[in-house]
Order: structure tokens, then sequence, then C-alpha cells
């Protein structure tokens, strides 16, 4: 049996939300968001969908990695669902959706962050 058919993430972040529901949302102070990252093109849906819709209840402050899970990183559009993040930390590039449609009130404030690819690769 392959690792693939072994480990499910889907399994894994259902006990991480099981787990972290009964915290008060009092001691949280943040929550980092790297869900999904781009290239998402359907809407969410399931238990992610909750997940989703359970962070953003929460009011606790959220830093997305690279485009705030749920939204489209080309169009800006909120597949669905998506976080409401405070603070967007998009690595490299910025992309296109966080400036599009529902990008920006998703994303709240967007800081582009440097990995190292040299600039004659991004353009």
């Amino acid at each position: 049996m392959s690792l693939h058919r072994r480990f499910r993430p889907e399994a894994f972040l259902f006990e991480v939300f099981i787990t972290i529901r009964y915290l008060k949302f009092a001691e949280l102070e943040l929550v980092i968001d790297a869900l999904f990252g781009i290239g998402l093109t359907r809407p969410v849906e399931g238990f992610f969908r909750e997940v989703i819709s359970w962070v953003n209840k929460s009011r606790v402050p959220v830093l997305s990695v690279d485009v705030p899970s749920g939204l489209n990183s080309d169009s800006g559009q909120v597949m669905g669902v998506a976080i409401q993040a405070k603070v967007t930390g998009t690595l490299a590039a910025l992309k296109p959706g966080l400036l599009r449609k529902d990008g920006p009130k998703q994303a709240g404030t967007i800081k582009i962050l440097d990995i190292s690819i040299p600039q004659r690769l991004l353009q």
C-alpha cells in the first residue's frame, strides 16, 4: 500500500479541527491559513467549507499563506466560501486575484514575501 493511500489529509485535518474546536477563542491569538493555494478552480465544499466558515466566525486574526483559502488566485472570485484574512503573505509575486473582485476584501493587508526566486524568472 502506498503512503498516499494510507495518509488522508482530510482525516488529519478533521482531527485537528475537532481538537481546536473545543478551545476557547479568547486563547487563540492567530490562525495560519494554508489549506489551499493557487489553482483552486471549484467551489469549496464539505469539511473544508465547514473549517473555513468556522475560522471566519471565530474572529481570530488570520494570516493566509499565498492566497486566502477559497479565493481563486487569478480571478479574485470566492469559490463558495473563503478565508477572511487580516494579512496575506503572498509568495514571490503578487497574484492577480488578490486585486480583483473579492480579493482585496478577503486578503486584508497584502505582503509580498521574498522566497529567493530571481526576478528574471518572475517576469
